[in-house]
């Protein structure tokens, strides 16, 4: 045991947010400790959802419960609690959490590592927000799998051309790796189903891409992007560069660039802000995030670390310059910040962050997407393979690579489900006999207080 705790007690340690960030941190601090710390890990939801993967389980080519890796399995030695931390007290050490019950508790430090993560970048669009659905939690992604083909079953029978156009476009916006991949897929997806619905023509589905960039994908080299942009536009995507939405009204959106489209479906993936807790902490923010030093060591905040996408991480193998807010970089700030902290206790010794940016992969639907394996650039069928190889290696526990390992299997060799479960996880009241035989509406929107809005 450490000199750092005090006679039989063991430092009381919490990390904040059970994404890549907390969740591989805590996992690196306990294996460095051997168990020597009283580790509390708090997260909104008992999981860590593997975000890399939740496009593919959009289009079902993944059992949603398959990107998830329930946190007591993953941290067997740690205390989980379920909730919010909505205040962190510095000098007094302490973190205000909300429990789901509506309950609150405060949990004391010695340690405190902060990963709450971020939230959707939200532009003040007048009616974005009664319209768009975001594309970070397990539940927009089922509920988007969900509407998209209750959009088909309303299309099929819909004699209005006009209100046809209006179920059969979807406008994604933010031309990211988020938005790209989940609109790739989804198209596929589409495709794939079309031949169950007769009655849809393929020329009739209009998929849009709205990015206010010059060109999508900009972490990607200029050869990739521009390889991604004409395989979206040859599938018949249109992909809208500087451009942005200006206003929402109903199913009308109103462009930049004068254009107006009427669509049912408005997806928002135009990037991620810091997390709102980031401002209780009473430090000094820059561009709204934590700052910290070389070993994630947050400024004029004793004995607390941050990273991800809440914190601005110098990289030192890209000469100081701040991390993006890619998953990648998340799950090395974590095992650096989880062997600092063990430093601080006596274990090991502190070092600075240095993570060599090992390049990116990005899946297009099946067969197809791109890979920046350092100076190794690859297209098609073979970066598919490398991209479904590369999150199968990073994908948290022997059994969860195994289960997502078949469902690909399965896809590939058995027919597209078109199964629609829009009321899962909303049963409705027992007296309710309508809604029980109908199981969904088309036109509902992401329940409130599933952590589904973008709100």
């Amino acid at each position: 045991m450490s000199a750092s705790n005090h006679g039989h007690e063991l430092t009381k340690v919490v990390v904040v947010g059970g994404g890549f960030g907390g969740a591989y941190a805590a996992r690196q601090l306990l294996r460095r400790t051997r168990g020597a710390v009283d580790l509390t890990i708090v997260s909104a939801t008992n999981y860590l959802l593997f975000a890399p993967l939740l496009p593919e389980a959009a289009c079902g080519a993944i059992e949603p419960r398959h990107v998830v890796v329930p946190l007591r399995q993953m941290l067997p030695h740690a205390r989980v609690v379920t909730g919010v931390v909505d205040q962190v007290d510095v000098h007094a050490r302490q973190a205000h959490v909300v429990l789901p019950d509506g309950v609150t508790r405060t949990l004391e430090w010695d340690r405190l590592i902060l990963a709450p993560g971020g939230v959707p970048n939200i532009i003040p669009i007048p009616g974005l927000l009664d319209r768009a659905v975001g594309v970070k939690s397990l539940a927009e992604c089922i509920w988007l799998r969900n509407h998209v083909i209750a959009l088909l079953e309303l299309a099929e029978s819909e004699p209005d051309e006009q209100r046809r156009r209006e179920l059969l476009t979807f406008v994604f916006v933010g031309g990211g790796y988020a938005g790209v991949e989940m609109l790739a897929e989804l198209e596929a997806m589409v495709k794939r189903i079309l031949r169950y619905y007769p009655r849809i023509e393929r020329a009739e589905l209009d998929w849009v891409l709205v990015d206010a960039a010059p060109r999508i994908l900009g972490e990607l080299t200029d050869t990739l992007a521009q390889y991604v942009t004409d395989r979206l536009l040859r599938r018949g995507i249109r992909v809208l560069s500087r451009t942005t939405i200006e206003h929402v009204d109903g199913t009308q959106l109103r462009l930049s660039t004068g254009e107006r489209l009427q669509s049912e479906t408005l997806v928002w993936a135009a990037g991620v802000a810091p997390s709102p807790l980031v401002k209780t902490l009473g430090v000094p923010l820059e561009r709204n995030r934590v700052p910290v030093d070389e070993q994630l060591r947050v400024l004029g905040a004793p004995n607390v670390w941050a990273l991800g996408d809440c914190a601005s991480v110098p990289n030192a193998a890209e000469g100081g310059r701040p991390c993006p807010p890619t998953a990648q970089h998340a799950q090395r700030q974590a095992k650096r910040v989880g062997l600092n902290v063990a430093a601080s206790l006596g274990f090991g010794v502190a070092k600075t962050f240095r993570h060599p940016n090992r390049g990116a992969v990005a899946t297009l639907g099946v067969g197809d997407g791109v890979a920046q394996l350092g100076p190794i650039k690859l297209r098609g069928k073979v970066a598919w393979f490398a991209a479904r190889g590369y999150h199968l290696l990073a994908l948290p526990t022997f059994s969860r690579r195994v289960r997502v390992a078949l469902d690909w299997t399965t896809q590939l060799l058995l027919p597209a489900d078109i199964g629609q479960l829009g009321q899962l996880g909303h049963p409705p009241r027992l007296d309710d006999a309508a809604a029980a035989g109908t199981g969904f509406h088309a036109l509902d929107r992401p329940h409130p207080h599933a952590g589904s809005r973008i709100s």
